[in-house]
């Protein structure tokens, strides 16, 4: 007879994993479950269609030394988004080595944490509504009738929740400016590798190329700087005073630069 009761957090993962893969009947079968069973949960939440190559991102993932140690922090359902987040950045980025995969883990905790604090901040703004409406309709009764106590600890309620959002505040904040960090830590270690690995595969032609355009470009300047020498030393030749034919002693006109001061 097929096991019944409340689905275990070992079963949901299961089928999680092979929801995609297997039909309803091998499922039960392995699961030791009624196939109505699987089928109503796969009913009330389908599995995404994943590429081979996803799978197997995720697979690699699960044969990695920290994925133990993360089963044993995260939900299910966070363990679904870390997957979701691992295969997306390995998409991204290629070539990962151990070091990416440690800043990619670290990465994706800080999201997951960040989601934990923001559903937590949801489920407080809830309560300090229903503080506020709850205190609000005592308030509204004949001061006779109102509950003098109830009041007050509505009242010490609200102050606690108004802290506790304050404090989710915060925290909220400290975790996206670490993720910001990591990420941009992330995207700066894989630069700096691409580009030591780009200039190692410069070929010795590369290189000589590079000379070769150096050469060129100091041999132009060198030619620019004696033109330029050149033509100012001939300016101030024919800038100077000259003795003409007829015994008249003058200045070319050249420019302005030229016309000297008759009256001295």
């Amino acid at each position: 007879m097929a096991k019944r009761g409340r689905m275990s957090d070992e079963e949901r993962l299961f089928l999680d994993q092979y929801l995609n893969s297997k039909d309803d009947e091998r499922l039960a079968l392995e699961l030791d479950r009624t196939v109505d069973f699987v089928a109503k949960y796969r009913k009330s939440k389908p599995h995404l269609d994943t590429t081979e190559e996803e799978d197997e991102i995720v697979t690699k993932l699960h044969n990695l030394y920290f994925w133990k140690e993360i089963k044993t922090q995260l939900s299910v359902d966070e363990l679904r988004s870390f997957e979701a987040r691992w295969v997306a950045l390995n998409r991204q980025f290629q070539d990962i080595l151990p070091t990416d995969q440690m800043q990619m883990k670290d990465l994706i905790m800080l999201e997951i944490l960040i989601n934990r604090v923001l559903t937590e901040k949801h489920g407080v703004l809830f309560t300090i509504s229903r503080l506020e409406k709850q205190l609000e309709r005592e308030e509204k009764r004949p001061i006779e009738f109102q509950d003098t106590g109830l009041m007050l600890n509505i009242e010490t309620q609200l102050n606690a929740a108004m802290a506790s959002q304050g404090a989710r505040t915060t925290e909220h904040m400290k975790l996206q400016e670490k993720k910001d960090a990591k990420f941009k830590d992330l995207k700066a270690t894989r630069d700096q590798r691409f580009k030591q690995l780009e200039d190692s595969r410069k070929s010795f032609f590369d290189l000589m190329k590079i000379l070769d355009e150096k050469d060129s470009r100091e041999r132009e300047g060198r030619q620019i700087e004696l033109m330029k020498l050149s033509a100012e030393k001939k300016e101030r030749d024919l800038g100077e005073y000259t003795e003409y034919d007829d015994g008249t002693v003058d200045k070319p006109l050249l420019n302005m630069d030229t016309v000297g001061d008759e009256d001295e």
